[in-house]
């Protein structure tokens, strides 16, 4: 699994990069400095996962999930914030985050954030999967129709990651 590290910390996003390195089936090929920077490294889809600092200069974690969800990327998004703060996880959670992480960050709990983070990209993948041949299917019904000669009613197309 592809992780992008984001945090404003330097000595942060390298201690969280060693921690990952040492889980198998995980790589950070990334690490950015806030949620701007973060943004335009998400764009290219080469990262299945992120981490983000809540607190950070130009654009917070908070905005950078949204807009990631606005955006429609698909990637697990993981808060990792040295605030024990309800408004901050209640946020979280209204964006869809399921995982919260307070620093320090205990190796353990990483290693069992990381395993569900992993399940939950695969659920991803297999609805988007099975929503991907759900509309193929659709279309060959479709294409069949026309080919004898019946009409066929046009429905609207399933956004991205619908």
């Amino acid at each position: 699994m592809r992780i992008l590290i984001v945090d404003d910390e330097p000595k942060v996003r390298e201690n969280l990069k060693a921690m990952i390195a040492d889980v198998p089936g995980f790589t950070v090929t990334g690490c950015a400095t806030d949620g701007v920077e973060a943004l335009e490294m998400l764009s290219d889809g080469t990262y299945d996962a992120l981490i983000t600092d809540i607190r950070m200069p130009r654009m917070n974690g908070l905005e950078l999930i949204r807009e990631v969800r606005r955006r429609e990327i698909m990637a697990v998004c993981m808060i990792l914030s040295g605030y024990d703060d309800f408004d901050y996880a209640k946020t979280a959670m209204q964006l869809g985050v399921q995982h919260y992480l307070l620093k320090p960050v205990d190796e353990d709990e990483l290693k069992n954030v990381l395993d569900q983070a992993k399940a939950e990209f695969e659920k991803q993948i297999n609805l988007q999967s099975l929503l991907q041949q759900k509309t193929l299917a659709q279309r060959e019904r479709d294409l069949i129709h026309l080919l004898h000669g019946q009409r066929v009613e046009m429905k609207a197309a399933l956004p991205p990651g619908s």
